[in-house]
């Protein structure tokens, strides 16, 4: 419970809980309108599909650039990134798009966006409470 006395750990707490409630309303309502326009079921699996396949192709790659490049413009430009496919979704949304394949690449880059933001935030961790020598 010490963490939280930092107060810069309690912004960051509060924003993480603020994306993954973002993050997980936007998912329900995706798959919503994948389904609306679709109505099959397998279609469902491919929004979870898009937005898993890019944590197993870019994992290495994720890693690396986690330990190469600043963490915290890593996860600003990542975020940026699934701000700007949030957009997309809506502008297909409001355009009346009524094929699916234009989600599931959008989806894709959220999911790449994510996987090329885990790490880091993890890693964050780590400067705010390193661990003590022995």
């Amino acid at each position: 419970m010490e963490a939280f006395a930092s107060t810069d750990f309690r912004r960051f707490q509060l924003a993480r809980v603020v994306a993954v409630l973002g993050y997980a309303s936007q998912s329900v309502a995706v798959a919503w309108q994948v389904y609306s326009i679709t109505h099959r079921a397998i279609d469902l699996g491919y929004t979870g599909l898009a937005q898993f396949l890019p944590g197993l192709l870019f994992l290495l790659p994720a890693g690396h650039a986690a330990d190469r490049f600043d963490r915290r413009r890593i996860i600003l430009i990542c975020y940026g990134m699934q701000a700007l496919c949030t957009g997309a979704l809506l502008g297909l949304v409001l355009a009346g798009a009524h094929r699916v394949f234009s989600i599931y690449v959008v989806l894709f880059f959220i999911g790449t966006s994510r996987t090329f933001s885990g790490r880091p935030i993890r890693r964050l961790y780590l400067t705010w409470f390193p661990r003590p020598i022995s």
